[in-house]
């Protein structure tokens, strides 16, 4: 699979395909700091192309022309090897990747995830959420025995 990394100034919206995750954070921070009001923080998370499942096609191209041979051959792909198939499913798997590529069919929906937040200096800050504990109450109510009276 192809995996880059990408950042994200919202949390929604990714940008750039970065070899490494230390350049796409690299990379955020600046576009943050560019901003006229910068975020609180930003995002960075690796992008993954699905795989296309090119691989193991192979054994599928052997399997048809086995088929094809006995109706008249000579068996020459009789006891083809374990690494003589690895070996062809490599060759497959790059020609058909290279025919997506070539003809722009390869999938375009990414998978984002391992997603990390990161603060971005001299950012707004973050006020700290308070808990007085773990009751739940209603909105402009306070919380505790109070509440209850």
């Amino acid at each position: 699979m192809f995996s880059r990394y990408v950042y994200s100034i919202n949390g929604e919206d990714y940008l750039g395909a970065y070899e490494t995750r230390a350049a796409a954070e690299a990379a955020a921070l600046k576009a943050a700091l560019r901003m006229t009001d910068p975020p609180a923080s930003v995002f960075v998370a690796r992008s993954t192309l699905p795989n296309p499942r090119a691989s193991g096609l192979g054994r599928l191209v052997l399997s048809h022309m086995i088929a094809r041979e006995e109706a008249g051959g000579d068996g020459y792909l009789n006891n083809v090897s374990e690494a003589e198939a690895q070996n062809l499913d490599g060759i497959v798997e790059a020609a058909v990747l290279g025919w997506l590529a070539r003809h722009d069919r390869a999938p375009s929906v990414y998978r984002i995830e391992g997603i990390s937040e990161l603060q971005v200096p001299g950012g707004p800050e973050r006020l700290p959420i308070m808990h007085d504990d773990a009751e739940v109450c209603d909105l402009g109510v306070g919380s505790g025995v109070e509440a209850l009276i």
